[in-house]
């Protein structure tokens, strides 16, 4: 083939495809301007926000036509050929696609049938706010250069746009339907109200901010926490399955009479859920939303979520009580001395009665911690007039917690049932069962309450380490800044060894105070087995000794300045005490 007959082929082809698009066009082009490309949005005033209802409509028998619309709250619902909740996102989605559409080119035709658009392929119809007649949209054929044929059904003239149109409004009531088996904001639910199959009826109102109340069947504070939980659980609960719309008979699925009913009042509406029978072989179950004609199949798990009984769904809290607030708590036990401890002016607690001790920060914070989360393990009576059967009446164990400002907030101990205890707040009615934990904690007295450091004093204020054990007895004294063996032997010693001495007995604390103090026949120590003396440039000198073992495996302690107060110690210090002229010493293997 010679050059001038390829150069002919190419010319013929070329106007023959000049002559197809004209063909397809057909009509004469209006407008022009390579970057005059309007979207439909703005050649026909529409916006995703305005409009308020859709209708699709296909030539295609296999799809239904569709229909949505904008509800009180401005959220989308299906209306036909279902009523169901809308997939806000994929409407939106489907929306913006079409408004957003750029307008490619505009045509004048003299009939529509060459295009599609006679009877075409999709029809859209957009109605906005108080509009009777809508902005309707015909979708044709597609054209050769990705787009397809539109036009306004009010108007002769037709367009393109770009073909994806088709695939974008082509949809089913199950490409729009939103899985969710409610649509709701848990923050705008005022009111909830739950019937559980056997159980008592419950209804709970909002009290304020993240605040409930229970109204039904009795008037106690609900536990927000809870019903909060409860809510998120519907909000997030998915469709597994649609399994039946429209009329169906209920006592197929266990829903003519529902074992769960569970309704929340919101703002502008109500919406309620029915929860049937369990569907055979598999983790789902059926349900069915009130408003709906529709029956779906969800996890089984939310049927645990709502079997709720009063007791869960009511506040727990024996004691209305911050503790961040509280300066100040008394302990009264039966027959024994009141305990009295204060934040002193640092912020930190003392005891100040019977005696005036630095109190252990982590226990008054796991006490205060405790009271204000003491929650009831059972109510037993909601108004006693009969605290003694309860041991109440004459309390065994009273605390007394005081704020600034306010009425003192009392928290009252009664028998042991078990490994409970009855408790009661003063100023309210209900009688409640509670672990027994943090009333052993409470009335563990001060040698509970006490700061377990056991040798108050700077590492560097010591002046001289004493150690007896065994039939070892060795003093070291420090001179200057170094540290010397004096006894049995005259020599330097190793300061970093003797520093490691002092420091552990400087950060040693008790495991545990005993009171009252066993016997010297249990502890040993009037013959202890190890003993540490420290004695300051002040001349003070503190002397640890360490007895016997006990049964925990823990070693019997005491201050000699304190015999009567006896405390158990970790087993390892026992071994660390226990130094020779050889650990302490200078030597080319102990530098």
């Amino acid at each position: 083939m010679n050059f001038r007959t390829t150069l002919i082929i190419i010319i013929v082809f070329a106007l023959s495809a000049g002559g197809y698009f004209l063909f397809l066009d057909g009509g004469e082009e209006i407008g022009s301007g390579e970057n005059e490309k309007p979207r439909i949005s703005e050649v026909y005033g529409l916006s995703v926000d305005t409009v308020q209802r859709i209708r699709l409509s296909f030539n295609d028998s296999a799809y239904d036509p569709l229909s949505l619309a904008k509800d009180d709250n401005g959220a989308w619902q299906l209306t036909a050929p279902i009523a169901a909740y809308a997939n806000e996102g994929k409407v939106t989605e489907m929306l913006g696609d079409l408004l957003n559409k750029q307008v490619k080119r505009t045509l004048e035709v003299p009939e529509y049938s060459q295009y599609g658009l006679d009877q075409p392929t999709v029809r859209v119809d957009l109605w906005r706010a108080d509009e009777t007649v809508p902005k309707s949209f015909l979708i044709g054929k597609k054209t050769v250069n990705y787009s397809v044929y539109a036009k306004e059904a009010s108007e002769s003239h037709i367009f393109l746009i770009e073909s994806s149109a088709l695939q974008d409004l082509t949809k089913s009531p199950a490409d729009l339907r939103t899985r969710n088996a409610l649509k709701f904001e848990p923050d705008d639910v005022t009111e909830v109200s739950l019937s559980v199959a056997g159980k008592e009826p419950i209804r709970c109102q909002t009290a304020g901010e993240a605040e409930w109340r229970m109204s039904g069947p009795i008037s106690v504070k609900a536990d927000a926490e809870e019903i909060r939980s409860i809510l998120d659980a519907l909000h997030l609960l998915k469709v597994a399955e649609f399994t039946k719309d429209g009329a169906a008979d209920l006592t197929d699925y266990g829903l003519e009479n529902p074992r769960i009913r569970l309704s929340l009042q919101l703002k502008d509406e109500s919406q309620a859920l029915l929860v049937g029978s369990d569907i055979p072989d598999t983790v789902h179950v059926y349900v069915k939303p009130d408003r709906l004609e529709s029956v779906y199949a969800v996890n089984r798990e939310i049927v645990n979520e709502l079997d709720r009984s009063v007791f869960e769904l009511r506040d727990k809290r024996v004691i209305d009580f911050q503790r961040t607030e509280c300066d100040r708590f008394e302990i009264r036990k039966r027959a024994e001395a009141k305990i009295v401890c204060a934040k002193d002016l640092r912020g930190d607690w003392q005891i100040e009665e019977p005696n005036r001790l630095k109190a252990d920060a982590e226990v008054v914070d796991d006490i205060l911690f405790g009271v204000d989360s003491l929650k009831a393990v059972e109510f037993v009576a909601e108004h006693s007039t009969e605290l003694s059967r309860y041991g109440l009446g004459a309390p065994s164990l009273q605390v007394s917690f005081f704020t600034p400002g306010a009425e003192a907030s009392v928290l009252l101990f009664g028998n042991t049932k078990g490994g409970v205890v009855y408790a009661k707040a003063r100023s309210a009615d209900p009688v409640a069962l509670v672990k027994n934990g943090l009333p052993e904690l409470i009335g563990s007295g001060v040698a509970g309450l006490r700061d377990k450091q056991i040798l108050q004093f700077e590492s560097e204020d010591a002046y001289k380490l004493a150690l007896r054990h065994g039939g070892v007895q060795l003093t070291c004294q420090k001179q200057g800044v170094s540290w010397r063996l004096v006894s049995p032997v005259q020599e330097d010693a190793n300061n970093g060894a003797v520093n490691s001495v002092i420091d552990r007995l400087n950060d040693l604390k008790a495991e545990k105070y005993i009171a009252p103090a066993p016997g010297l026949d249990a502890t040993r120590l009037d013959e202890p087995e190890v003993q540490a003396s420290v004695t300051l440039k002040s001349l003070k000198e503190h002397t640890l000794q360490i007895g016997a073992t006990a049964e925990n495996g823990q070693r019997y302690a005491r201050l000699r300045g304190a015999p009567d107060t006896v405390f158990l110690l970790e087993p390892s210090i026992y071994d660390e005490l226990r130094k020779t002229v050889v650990d302490l010493r200078v030597s080319p293997s102990n530098p």
